[in-house]
C-alpha cells in the first residue's frame, strides 16, 4: 500500500475516533484469528516471520 493511501485511511478512521485503527482492512482476519485463537495466530506470525527472514536473506545463528 503506497504511504499517502495508507496516511490517508489511518487519518480518516483517527477523525472517525474508531479505538482500533487497522490498515489495511484485510489485516482484521488476522486480529480476529488472533484474539480467538491466541495460540494460532502466534504460530503464523512466527511462519510469515521466518518466511520474511528467508526472503531478506537473514539467516538465524543458534
Amino acid at each position: 500500500m503506497p504511504p499517502d493511501v495508507f496516511a490517508y485511511k489511518a487519518i480518516n478512521s483517527v477523525a472517525k475516533n474508531k479505538a482500533i485503527i487497522i490498515v489495511p482492512s484485510w489485516w482484521k482476519l488476522f486480529c480476529w484469528i488472533n484474539r480467538l485463537f491466541p495460540s494460532l495466530g502466534i504460530n503464523l506470525a512466527g511462519k510469515h516471520f521466518q518466511k520474511m527472514q528467508k526472503q531478506l536473506g537473514i539467516v538465524e545463528k543458534d
